[in-house]
């Protein structure tokens, strides 16, 4: 691994070639079929368990390995090679050719964060180790928020440079979320004169606005859409209740 301007998938070319070897029988060393192979060697990259094979075929450094991958993955203007198939990994591609990885397929634009984060990681074909080391997370962080649990501003500006999403489309999802999760339940106005209610609530407000202080702009961006719906909600039941 000693040229820094050659990507991943010329090196595996280059040391094939070199080694006099035929494509065939790198696919059979690495337990995958010819296709995949060669796929290998022009746009796609190996899943865990076939780089560590490669590295040790190759007498390659893997941690040096996963790191020319890792960088080359989030590099925001990845070229895309003209052999990449058009309903392949890298698809959908950005009119000035930019790999878009992950943008949800026509109709799936309504889907969650971490369904957009597993499924552009399946497409992709890696693990959830390599994906969590470049978001700088423990694995099991990761797989957290794959299963809901939203990231903090800074792991989701993070997540945006990677994928080449954008930042405020990302927060926008983040908030529809929590949005669709609070569905506060209708109850009825409380009695005319008890202060017990009133009282109630105002020690709940004076709790919310010192937490708010402390919270990061998204959490406060992600509050502040649960208390617009609780305040839309009122309104609405307001309006339909007789005077």
């Amino acid at each position: 691994m000693q040229s820094n301007k050659r990507t991943f998938h010329d090196l595996l070319s280059i040391t094939r070639k070199e080694a006099n070897q035929s494509v065939d029988v790198m696919a059979v060393l690495l337990n995958i079929s010819a296709e995949e192979y060669e796929a290998l060697e022009t746009w796609k990259y190996p899943d865990e368990e076939t780089l560590k094979r490669l590295c040790l075929m190759m007498e390659w450094n893997y941690y040096d390995t996963q790191r020319l991958i890792i960088n080359e993955m989030i590099s925001p203007r990845r070229p895309t090679p003209e052999h990449v198939p058009p309903d392949s990994a890298n698809s959908p591609v950005a009119p000035d050719g930019v790999p878009q990885f992950g943008v949800p397929p026509t109709g799936k634009g309504r889907n969650s964060l971490g369904e957009r984060l597993h499924e552009v990681r399946m497409i992709t074909g890696q693990s959830t180790e390599i994906i969590a080391l470049m978001l700088n997370l423990e694995e099991e962080e990761y797989l957290r928020m794959e299963q809901g649990t939203p990231p903090s501003d800074e792991v989701l500006r993070r997540i945006s440079v990677i994928y080449n999403w954008n930042y405020q489309d990302l927060v926008s999802v983040l908030r529809s979320e929590h949005a669709k999760s609070f569905q506060p339940s209708r109850v009825g106005m409380p009695f005319l004169g008890s202060t017990a209610y009133t009282a109630h609530f105002r020690q709940i407000s004076q709790e919310l606005e010192g937490m708010f202080m402390n919270l990061s702009a998204t959490e406060q961006q992600m509050v502040l859409a649960q208390l617009e719906l609780i305040r839309d909600t009122m309104r609405r039941q307001q309006k339909a209740t007789p005077a």
